[in-house]
C-alpha cells in the first residue's frame, strides 16, 4: 500500500528516526516540534500541503499504519538475519517449503484478527486487514513460484526417464 499523507512524504531519512523515537516512546507533540522544525519537512509540507504543520493526529495516523509498517519490517529483517541461506537447511529448519511455512504464519495471523473481530470497523483495524491482505498476496506469488519450480522438476525428471526409456 502507498501512503501519501505528510509523514510519508518525508524523506527517508527522516521518517526512519521517526520510527525510531516512536519505537522509544516519545510523545506526539514533541515530535510534531521536532518534525515541524526540520528545513526538510518545512519544504515538503510547503511544496505538497500549504505549509500545513505536522500535527500529534497525523502522528497517530502514522503510529498505527507507517510506523506498524516499519516495525514488522525491522522485525522480519531481524528474523531472517537469523535464518540460514541454504534453502535445503531452510526446508529442514521449517519442515517444508518456506512458502508453505510463510502461509501457516499468515493463517494465523488472519486468525488472530478473526478472533478479535470488533462489532465496530476501526480505521486502524481496516488497516492492519490491508496489511495482511498485502502480506499475504506476497505469500501467493512465493507458493506460487515454488509450485512452479516444483512442477518443472518433476517434468524434467519425467523427461529423463522418458528418454532413458526409448534407448533400451
Amino acid at each position: 500500500m502507498t501512503r501519501n499523507g505528510k509523514i510519508a512524504r518525508l524523506p527517508e531519512a527522516v521518517r526512519e528516526e521517526l520510527n525510531r523515537r516512536l519505537q522509544g516512546g516519545e510523545y506526539a507533540r514533541d515530535l510534531a516540534a521536532w518534525l515541524n522544525g526540520l528545513p526538510e519537512v518545512k519544504r515538503v509540507l510547503a511544496g505538497h500541503f500549504g505549509g500545513r504543520p505536522i500535527n500529534e493526529g497525523n502522528i497517530s495516523e502514522w503510529r498505527t499504519g507507517g510506523h506498524l509498517e516499519w516495525r514488522a519490517r525491522h522485525e522480519l529483517l531481524a528474523g531472517a538475519e537469523k535464518l540460514p541461506s541454504d534453502p535445503d537447511e531452510m526446508a529442514a529448519l521449517t519442515k517444508g517449503p518456506m512458502a508453505d511455512q510463510l502461509g501457516r504464519v499468515l493463517a494465523l495471523r488472519y486468525a488472530e484478527v478473526l478472533l478479535d473481530w470488533p462489532s465496530e470497523r476501526t480505521p486502524a483495524r481496516e488497516r492492519k486487514e490491508r496489511a495482511l491482505y498485502a502480506l499475504s498476496q506476497g505469500v501467493i506469488a512465493l507458493q506460487r513460484s515454488e509450485q512452479r519450480r516444483r512442477r518443472q522438476a518433476l517434468e524434467a525428471a519425467r523427461g529423463m526417464a522418458h528418454r532413458g526409456s526409448e534407448w533400451e
